[in-house]
């Protein structure tokens, strides 16, 4: 009510409000778009609202694949201001060096429940990924025998995605090329190159000016929608939500087949559509487990099967939307090797991403990292 607000305005306008303000060094403005506000100042602007409404806890979920290394330095800094005044906080990461460094106990979580947990004088990275992986590793996979006989990437082919000077609302200048079999990556720190992608690609956003060829041929904002699901594929984050690449109220089976069957009038052709994705699908995936709805899959193996699902519509151009955010490093293989298996049926990928040169030095595979160019290293 009116009371309620007054108190808020009141708590807002405070002398206390404004030292916290200063020693979180809030440099935006509060009428500001969160979309336009860096990953810091989005921390930044938790930690005030975490004062604002009386958190006793706070929750920072793997902020080292969000933030870079100087501003992960800078937000611990506030997080231990916040200590000070008695706020307790929880981190939710996978990076050991930065667990080891800012925590004062470890527990390592499966199914929900403790099952190990480390103090400062146990921290060894060793101790820490033995505990976590346990003794099942999954089912190891058959890379050559899954994806058949492996085609090299040449260097020389013909670009199948051209940025040419394509400039749009937020974005500086973009020139590029990615190739078949080629993995193309934009490193975007700020979420705006990602935004700016998703209103090109997915709501017929026209940019400023520049070119966008697919194959050579220059694209209208109207042709690029044309060849979503066909030509172009589209890899969002938590590809298990709805709406996203996958229908969690549908089996995993059709999920499959609702890719390739729609052209399809026969039933006897639907049937033997569905018999030869069986067939091919049990390389990765149990039959009893096809055919269960998604919604009652592991996350591991809804990931698997959402880059699964591309690499049935096989399109031309692959783009992904940050793949690695909010997973854990034990899912990066996944992610690898699914990325790795579209590349080598031909795709060519642009993957957009904050620290996947972080990501790679943790997981070193090889295959997947002789496939990755920089677009906009620096």
């Amino acid at each position: 009510g009116r009371k309620g607000k007054k108190e808020q305005l009141k708590r807002f306008h405070s002398p206390e409000a404004e030292e916290i303000r200063k020693n979180l060094e809030i440099d935006f403005q509060w009428k500001d778009s969160l979309v336009s506000l860096t990953p810091l100042s989005l921390c930044r602007l938790y930690l005030f609202k975490a004062w604002f409404y009386h958190y006793e806890i706070m929750v920072l979920g793997h902020i080292t694949e969000v933030l870079r290394e100087n501003d992960i330095h800078k937000l611990m800094e506030y997080v231990e201001y916040f200590l000070q005044r008695g706020m307790a906080f929880l981190l939710v990461d996978q990076e050991s060096d930065f667990l080891f460094s800012h925590t004062c106990r470890i527990d390592i979580l499966k199914s929900g429940i403790t099952c190990y947990r480390l103090f400062p004088e146990q921290f060894e990275e060793e101790t820490l990924i033995h505990i976590m992986r346990g003794k099942d590793h999954g089912k190891e996979r058959d890379m050559d025998k899954i994806s058949g006989k492996k085609e090299k990437y040449s260097s020389i082919s013909a670009p199948v995605l051209e940025f040419d000077k394509v400039v749009s609302d937020v974005t500086d200048e973009l020139t590029f090329q990615i190739r078949k079999g080629e993995i193309g990556v934009l490193l975007d720190y700020n979420y705006q190159t990602a935004f700016e992608m998703r209103k090109i690609f997915l709501n017929e956003k026209r940019w400023k000016r520049g070119q966008i060829r697919v194959n050579g041929t220059a694209c209208s904002p109207t042709g690029i929608s044309s060849m979503l699901g066909k030509e172009i594929g589209i890899q969002l984050e938590n590809p298990g939500k709805k709406g996203k690449t996958l229908y969690c109220n549908l089996s995993g089976l059709e999920n499959l087949s609702s890719v390739l069957i729609p052209k399809m009038g026969s039933w006897l052709v639907r049937k033997k559509i569905e018999r030869n994705i069986m067939k091919e699908a049990s390389e990765w995936f149990d039959e009893e487990l096809l055919r269960q709805k998604v919604s009652e899959w592991s996350p591991e193996d809804r990931l698997r099967l959402s880059y699964y699902k591309w690499y049935l519509v096989n399109p031309q151009i692959l783009i992904c939307f940050f793949p690695f955010s909010g997973t854990d490093f034990l899912k990066y293989r996944i992610i690898m090797d699914m990325l790795t298996m579209c590349a080598e049926k031909g795709m060519a990928i642009l993957m957009i991403s904050t620290d996947i040169e972080g990501i790679c030095e943790k997981i070193n595979d090889a295959n997947f990292i002789n496939r990755i160019r920089y677009i906009n290293k620096k």
